[in-house]
């Protein structure tokens, strides 16, 4: 992530101030968008200097410079290279690690790091295919639709998953995640209650399945925002915002989100 701070300070500085809302929640309401954008932005402004090893940032960039493009409708969004790393660091262990969904990469991350063992499991054929050529262990699968496959069901040792940000997609994939760490495993799971509305749905879902959060690590991930991913019509024609600084604070934006670390509670032999 690239961050000039100065123009970012002086960005949220001239930003004018956000009509009262609908709802937090309401994804139709362009208040709530721009809302949101703001608070992206003063975490982008708050946030540490990345502090990734320079040499393998570069390896890492190199490798994923071809990475296939990502799909919108698999609500794909990249991390940056630096996040990449950080969460490989955190979710690496003496054992197998499954990533359930890895458009960002992280099983490349992860040999980088020195894990041996990583799986990638995906619905994107192309980016299996571009895992799979670079010595990485995959399987497709549907993790809404699909039961989890022997091959993966209870197998590793840690589990890593960045799902849509809502309730059913959030707890589709994490359930597909839970079902394939081992006991005594972990399972990670990326979420930021600013970004999921029902995020604490789904974190008490999940402890009523027996998994209980037993660490949250704060802004682990940086997702550079452009106006192609970020459109901007809806704020400039609905709130009347100014298309070139709402163009610029976007550019000079990323969106940000948390590392969340899940353990097992309940007995195996209840389960």
């Amino acid at each position: 992530m690239n961050r000039d701070t100065p123009r970012l300070r002086h960005l949220l500085q001239r930003a004018p101030a956000v009509p009262a809302l609908s709802s937090k929640s309401d994804p139709e309401d362009p208040a709530v968008s721009y809302d949101w954008l703001l608070g992206m932005a003063r975490r982008t402004l708050d946030a540490p200097p990345a502090d990734a090893d320079p040499h393998l940032t570069e390896q890492l960039s190199a490798q994923l410079a071809d990475r296939p493009s990502r799909d919108e409708d698999l609500g794909q969004l990249h991390i940056d290279t630096a996040s990449c790393l950080r969460r490989a660091a955190l979710v690496r262990a003496d054992g197998p690690v499954l990533a359930v969904g890895d458009d960002d990469g992280v099983t490349l991350a992860l040999r980088l790091l020195g894990q041996s063992a990583v799986v990638a499991a995906d619905l994107d054929e192309r980016l299996l295919a571009f895992l799979g050529s670079r010595g990485v262990e995959t399987h497709r699968a549907n993790f809404l639709e699909q039961a989890v496959p022997g091959v993966l069901r209870s197998r590793f040792a840690s589990v890593v998953t960045d799902p849509f940000r809502d309730l059913d997609g959030g707890l589709g994939f994490l359930c597909f995640a839970s079902a394939c760490v081992r006991d005594g495993g972990d399972l990670y799971w990326v979420d930021d209650p600013d970004w999921n509305p029902e995020h604490d749905a789904v974190r008490s879902a999940m402890a009523q399945l027996g998994w209980r959060v037993m660490r949250v690590h704060n802004n682990v991930h940086a997702y550079p925002l452009s106006p192609e991913n970020f459109v901007p019509d809806a704020l400039v024609e609905g709130l009347g915002l100014d298309a070139e600084w709402l163009d610029a604070l976007i550019t000079h934006t990323s969106a940000w989100s948390n590392l969340y670390q899940l353990q097992r509670t309940t007995p195996a032999a209840d389960r």
